[in-house]
């Protein structure tokens, strides 16, 4: 069962300091005593218009309307490669092997409906009453 304190906060803290670029300003918190959340606040890199643009092109792709970001999102951690091509693909990445520093196994069967964490792992950027920052 997916479980998370403040012990491997610090642990996952550390890593993350020693990970996140010059002028990325994070918070990381424990969410339900299950998840680490690291919230990006404001950056160099435009995070906002990289989202935008990713979703312009799926939508442009698929022939659908594209979904627009207003002020914050979650990055799926689990399609990552989307972001590749991007500024901010290689930071990403750095960042969720921070985040799954602390002890981190997974031993979960999709096919059985079973799943076993150490703890879940979230990547925000920006927050819906406080937006995402660009600091150019």
């Amino acid at each position: 069962m997916a479980y998370m304190d403040q012990k491997q906060k610090a642990v996952i803290a550390a890593e993350l300091k020693r990970v996140m670029p010059q002028g990325w300003k994070y918070s990381l918190s424990v969410e339900n005593h299950t998840a680490i959340v690291c919230t990006i606040a404001a950056a160099p890199v435009d995070l906002i218009e990289i989202a935008n643009t990713l979703n312009r092109e799926t939508a442009a792709r698929l022939g659908d309307e594209p979904y627009k970001v207003n002020g914050y999102f979650d990055v799926n951690l689990f399609s990552l490669d989307r972001y590749d091509a991007t500024a901010a693909g290689e930071t990403f990445r750095a960042i969720d092997k921070a985040l799954r520093s602390a002890n981190w196994y997974d031993r979960s069967d999709s096919q059985q409906d079973y799943f076993d964490t150490a703890y879940h792992t979230r990547l925000r950027v920006g927050r819906w009453n406080k937006p995402f920052s660009h600091n150019a």
